[in-house]
Formats: C-alpha cells, sequence, structure tokens
C-alpha cells in the first residue's frame, strides 16, 4: 500500500491505491473460507453449532447468512493481525447501541472499510445510520465523479470503501470492492471474486503463501470472537 498519494486520481484508482492484487486476493479468500466453513457447520449438526446458535447473539436473527458474515469478518480479522492485510481493526457501537460493526483502518488513518452481506453486485451496504454518517463524512467529494474522472486533488482525501459479498449460495456469488457516493449508490467498484488473470507470476506466490497461512479455522477461536462480539 502506498502513501505517496500522485494529487490527480480517478475513483478506481484510489481503491487501487489502498488495495493491492494480493490485498484483493486475501480479501476473496477470506470471504470464501468463511462460507465454506459455515456451510460444513450447518450441515453437520454437531453440538460446537448448537452451543453456539443458543447465544443471545442470534436471537431474531437470520442465522446461516449471520454465520457466514460473521465468518468473512472472522477470517478478515485474523488475516489483519497476522499482517497479511495492512490493516487495524474494530468493533465501533452502532447508534442505538444495539450492536456493533467492524472497520478497518489504514496504516495512515485515511481510509476506512465495511463489511456486509447483499443481494446482488449492484447493491452497496444497506442504509444503516453508521454508514450513512460515514458515506457522506468521507465521500462527499467523490460523489461529483464517476469511476474514470480525475479527481483534481486527492492529497488530503479520506476514503470510505465498502466490501460486499453475496449471498444465500455454498460459496460467494460475487465479493465486490468498492467506494459508495453519500446517496449509496457505487462511485466504483471491482468483482474481486473475478480478477485473478491479472496477477502477475510473483503476486500468484505470494497469494498462495499468504492464503495458506491464513487458512486454518478454528471452531474454538470462532466461537469465542462470537461470545466477545455479543459482550462488546
Amino acid at each position: 500500500m502506498k502513501n505517496d498519494f500522485d494529487n490527480t486520481k480517478s475513483a478506481s484508482e484510489l481503491v487501487d491505491e489502498y488495495f493491492s492484487h494480493v490485498n484483493k486476493a486475501i480479501l476473496n479468500r477470506c470471504t470464501y473460507i468463511g462460507y465454506k466453513q459455515i456451510n460444513g457447520l450447518t450441515k453437520d449438526q454437531n453440538s460446537f453449532l448448537c452451543e453456539l446458535l443458543k447465544l443471545d447473539y442470534f436471537r431474531n436473527k437470520n442465522v446461516k447468512p449471520e454465520l457466514k458474515n460473521l465468518a468473512v469478518e472472522f477470517m478478515i480479522i485474523k488475516a489483519c493481525k497476522q499482517g497479511a492485510l495492512p490493516f487495524t481493526t474494530k468493533y465501533v457501537e452502532n447508534y442505538k447501541k444495539t450492536g456493533n460493526n467492524l472497520r478497518l483502518f489504514s496504516s495512515d488513518n485515511r481510509a476506512i472499510l465495511t463489511v456486509n452481506q447483499v443481494s446482488d453486485t449492484n447493491r452497496s451496504s444497506r442504509n444503516a445510520k453508521f454508514r450513512i454518517n460515514l458515506r457522506h463524512k468521507y465521500n462527499n467529494q467523490l460523489s461529483l465523479f464517476d469511476t474514470n474522472s480525475s479527481i483534481a486533488d486527492t492529497s488530503m482525501l479520506e476514503l470510505y470503501f465498502e466490501l460486499t459479498h453475496g449471498y444465500q449460495s455454498e460459496k460467494p456469488q460475487f465479493v465486490v470492492l468498492g467506494i459508495p457516493d453519500s446517496k449509496g449508490k457505487w462511485i466504483t467498484k471491482e468483482n474481486i471474486s473475478s480478477v485473478f488473470e491479472r496477477y502477475t507470476d510473483i503476486e500468484r506466490e505470494e497469494i498462495s503463501t499468504v492464503t495458506n497461512e491464513i487458512s486454518k479455522f478454528n471452531k474454538d477461536d470462532f466461537g469465542l470472537f462470537i461470545e466477545n462480539k455479543q459482550k462488546s
């Protein structure tokens, strides 16, 4: 990830500035692993899953989609902690204090990423109050531009990105990374589940090494993760 910005960039170039091909591949891999593991758990009605679903956290929730999104978040946090992704992570309480949302922060603190499950690639995340505020705070300037328009001065921009994935399938049908405008419409987006052909041999080797390191999914750690999230 670069910090030495040129002063003129398009919205799509701003995505690439913060998310390299390798970063995108790791985010995609984290999503795929999350889906795969939850599908395995729900097919095997073992005691671990039964105990997990007794938690108050799952009361009045659509359980399987919620589990998938939690598993994706769990894997992304793991990748960040292991240094595979150049971000720090934090759960922030929502405005009604009824839950919290995961935010990833870039090392220069000028970019924030949130993660959410949606029904199709054209939709950004649902209009929760915290997202509306983030879009207005960070991306209001960008709303005047489209994907390829040059933005005159990006040197002081603070940016809000969204990672969306979906949906009710055995594996993610899409994993989209992009910048929403202040109204929640995409200024620019990329389906990062289908960009592997652009990688160099060196990038593919790095991706393979890193994903092997983060691929292990520990059920006990996942259970503790949800319990801690419920308490926070």
